[in-house]
């Protein structure tokens, strides 16, 4: 292999990964410290280019599928000082290079992004290849403790916080009330609108699995939707409310997929929009209430000391969102007690402002970006 200098290679597909390395891969290209090389496949590839990082596509070595070979190939030829990946499920090339890594003697980070699924995220069953970094940088105590009791070493689990929330409250701190109604405005929502967004996640793959998703989750992000409307409909008429309800869909989710559900809901005071670009915060800051299942948005949005409801209706799983686990955001677990929270949520003051305290007392680890550029300096 090359001889090495300096050079950091850093590998991320899903969207939570992705958006947690991107600040530190920011910094480390402002840097000229270090000769940066970034890998990136899935909805990485859309996010990387709509944060103007240059990257490398992983289709361009096995467009079919990423294999372990394909991975001690770049590794071979980049021969990098330390290899850098966020933490996916359900795709193994984050995982191969991990393992190729340790092979060659190459020290091995991760950044994780979620309160859940730990060890799945570092297994390649296929391969019974074990995939576990040198250092997984973590969000709090919360994650540490969970993943010690799942079998990971503490000497490997370091608390940094993750980097997508580094800059979250300042843009809370300079998002005006003119603001907020100009971006209202872009979004086609009406002045007289109460606007509620509900953060979709890809459950559903396909029409056809659709029967045997519902048997493992009990629920798929296209039921919650329905249990919604209805509830909202409900609502909407005893009350004289109008309403707008955003479906902000997931990187890997596709509009024409929804259009079925707009094109099958007719209200005379509720009204909804599909959407797939709005800037994720500024949509939480714009909305009066945010719903959703446990994508990461819902943790943003009590960030943003937003009204936050987890619709987890006849759930066969265990709620791993960390807002619920510690108050902060209301999971709803039966279809039946939709419509009374959400009716709640619109016209009990007083229970708003009990939610919103609850919610102020989850914090998260501030300057992750820079806790994890220490450990990175201190590795190499």
């Amino acid at each position: 292999m090359k001889e090495r200098k300096n050079k950091i290679l850093f590998v991320s597909r899903d969207s939570g990964g992705t958006n947690a390395v991107t600040p530190v891969i920011k910094k480390l290209i402002s840097s000229s410290d270090f000769n940066v090389k970034v890998f990136a496949s899935g909805s990485a590839e859309k996010i990387f280019a709509n944060k103007n990082i240059p990257f490398i596509s992983l289709n361009n070595y096995n467009v079919n599928e990423f294999k372990i070979e394909d991975a001690e190939k770049i590794i071979k030829s980049e021969n990098p000082s330390i290899v850098i990946t966020g933490t996916s499920l359900n795709d193994n090339s984050e995982n191969y290079f991990r393992w190729v890594a340790k092979k060659f003697g190459i020290p091995t980070v991760s950044i994780l992004d979620q309160w859940m699924n730990y060890m799945q995220r570092f297994q390649c069953i296929k391969e019974n290849l074990e995939c576990i970094p040198d250092i997984i940088c973590v969000m709090d105590r919360v994650a540490k403790d969970d993943m010690i009791k799942e079998g990971f070493k503490s000497d490997r689990i370091e608390i940094t916080g993750n980097p997508y929330f580094d800059d979250i409250f300042s843009l809370k701190e300079n998002f005006n009330e003119e603001k907020v109604s100009k971006f209202r405005r872009l979004l086609n929502v009406n002045r007289d609108e109460f606007l509620i967004t509900f953060a979709s996640e890809p459950i559903e793959n396909s029409e056809e699995e659709n029967h045997e998703i519902r048997n493992e989750w009990g629920y798929t992000e296209k039921t919650v939707i329905s249990y919604l409307l209805t509830a909202l409909e409900n609502i909407s008429f005893r009350k004289n409310l109008k309403i707008c309800l955003i479906i902000k869909l997931h990187p890997r989710e596709i509009k024409s997929n929804f259009d079925k559900i707009k094109r099958g809901f007719s209200s005379k005071n509720v009204r909804i929009i599909i959407n797939h670009n709005a800037d994720p915060r500024k949509l939480i800051l714009s909305s009066d209430l945010i719903a959703g299942m446990t994508s990461i948005f819902l943790i943003e949005s009590v960030l943003l000391e937003k009204l936050t409801i987890s619709l987890q209706p006849e759930s066969k799983k265990p709620d791993f969102l960390i807002t619920n686990r510690v108050s902060a955001s209301i999971g709803v677990y039966k279809r039946e007690d939709i419509e009374p929270l959400v009716e709640k949520m619109i016209f009990d003051k007083e229970f708003q402002e009990d939610t919103l305290k609850r919610g102020k007392l989850f914090n998260v680890k501030g300057s992750a970006t820079d806790n994890i550029l220490k450990k990175i300096y201190e590795i190499i």
